[in-house]
């Protein structure tokens, strides 16, 4: 049990400087003067998507596996809770992951048609890409479970 305790310690130490550094990088382009490209706001989306891992779906997973290790009596007391957390830590965690897929592959291209010169994304799309992208895979993940 010991084991465990030192793991969560060094687990919260992780999320709290894996957050604060998407929180940084969020506001170095969100508070800058420059012109946002669609670049910047493809950054600040994958910035944001790793953000909500680490502070909803990283949790969650961390009070699954320290229900399930130190307090094994509580499966069985308890189903409906440990059902619904164990839906709530896989429907977020796969939600945040393909997000977070769709968004280095839309970096992706936008970089390689950028290069290419044939950038057709503007600040404007990229915002409404942004958006979309958050939305999409909602009813996937509701319809799934």
């Amino acid at each position: 049990m010991c084991v465990y305790c030192l793991d969560f310690y060094n687990y919260r130490c992780f999320i709290s400087c894996d957050c604060s550094w998407n929180v940084l990088i969020l506001a170095a382009i969100w508070k800058k003067t420059f012109v946002r490209t669609a670049f910047h706001i493809l950054m600040s989306g994958l910035a944001f998507t790793d953000l909500c891992t680490g502070l909803i779906a990283q949790p969650f997973y961390t009070a699954n596996i320290l229900l399930y290790s130190t307090n094994p009596g509580i499966v069985r007391d308890k189903p409906t809770l440990v059902i619904t957390l164990q839906t709530i830590t896989d429907g977020s965690g796969t939600y945040f992951i393909f997000i977070t897929l769709l968004f280095i592959t839309l970096i992706s291209i936008e970089r390689w048609l950028y290069m290419s010169r044939r950038s057709l994304v503007t600040s404007h799309r990229g915002c409404f890409t942004f958006a979309m992208l958050f939305l999409f895979p909602i009813p996937l993940f509701v319809f799934r479970f």
